[in-house]
């Protein structure tokens, strides 16, 4: 692999150097496979049902849950890195927030293939009876002649054989995920809770509610459709995160400051809730640096 690339300027072009390290994280961005990892998953679940009883309010209870996920998880320290550190314990991974329940759908049908056939067979049957009920078979059939490619996903593939972005998965964990943390989140996940809120709401027309049900394929729940012409962002949005406050006063600084906050007089119950969890989460935090500290040390 040339170590320099092209810049196109408008006096010509020009070669820039590149050093070793970045053509070697280039190749391996692009070829090493990327691996699901539980952890993340395991030990916020196993906090979550550990403080089912414990009557925490839910900003500390979620906030104590990432700290003992700071404090336990495996750590990855990469022989290229220059900021230490990884959020799972692999080079190329990917953690799962199953709280959050946006992709928990897709992972429970497209890791194995028996749970894709299955799937895809009662999404089909799904939006074929919607359509039976509504009169639109015949003419449904009859447009996907001419339509071209079809609207429906019906591809076969799982999640490790898929062209586009193929994940892996340790057989271990994959049982652990489909049979103990997933089906321990169905129904408390915040996607099942949105989604539950807003059929209640009577946003939906009936028609409408009937429509989505049957919409085969999609398992993915960043959005819920409200209508054909509309839809409302779930749990996906823009943050912007304050990097500059970190960066300029440290972690111990901004917990200083939050003591000093909750020595206030004026606070209600909830406000004082509220500096509990963010005390926790900064402290989680800085217990994750530190053992990567002492990692490369």
């Amino acid at each position: 692999m040339a170590l320099a690339t092209t810049e196109k300027g408008n006096h010509g072009d020009r070669l820039i150097p590149r050093n070793e390290r970045i053509v070697r994280l280039q190749r391996r961005y692009q070829t090493e496979p990327v691996v699901i990892s539980v952890q993340r998953a395991r030990l916020y679940t196993h906090y979550w049902r550990q403080s089912e009883n414990r009557g925490e309010p839910l900003a500390v209870r979620v906030a104590a849950a990432m700290k003992h996920v700071y404090e336990n998880v495996d750590l990855h320290i990469d022989r290229d890195d220059r900021l230490a550190g990884h959020w799972t314990e692999h080079f190329l991974g990917v953690p799962l927030m199953l709280e959050r329940g946006e992709y928990n759908r897709v992972l429970a049908a497209e890791l194995t293939a028996p749970t894709l056939i299955t799937h895809r067979a009662r999404s089909l049957a799904k939006g074929l009876r919607y359509m039976v009920r509504k009169g639109e078979a015949a003419d449904f059939m009859r447009r996907r002649r001419t339509a071209g490619a079809s609207p429906l996903n019906f591809e076969l593939k799982t999640m490790a054989k898929r062209a586009i972005n193929p994940y892996t998965i340790d057989l271990a964990d994959r049982r652990e995920l489909l049979h103990e943390l997933l089906p321990y989140w169905e129904g408390r996940c915040l996607a099942d809770v949105l989604e539950k809120k807003l059929i209640e709401s009577g946003l939906y027309s009936a028609d409408m509610n009937d429509f989505v049900a049957a919409i085969p394929g999609n398992t993915s729940r960043q959005v819920m459709m409200l209508s054909t012409c509309a839809t409302v962002a779930t749990i996906q949005g823009h943050v912007i995160h304050d990097y500059e406050t970190v960066l300029r006063q440290g972690l111990a600084a901004m917990r200083r400051a939050v003591a000093e906050r909750s020595r206030a007089d004026d606070l209600n119950a909830a406000q004082r809730q509220t500096l509990e969890a963010i005390d926790l989460a900064l402290h989680g935090v800085q217990i994750f640096a530190h053992r990567d500290r002492k990692s490369v040390v």
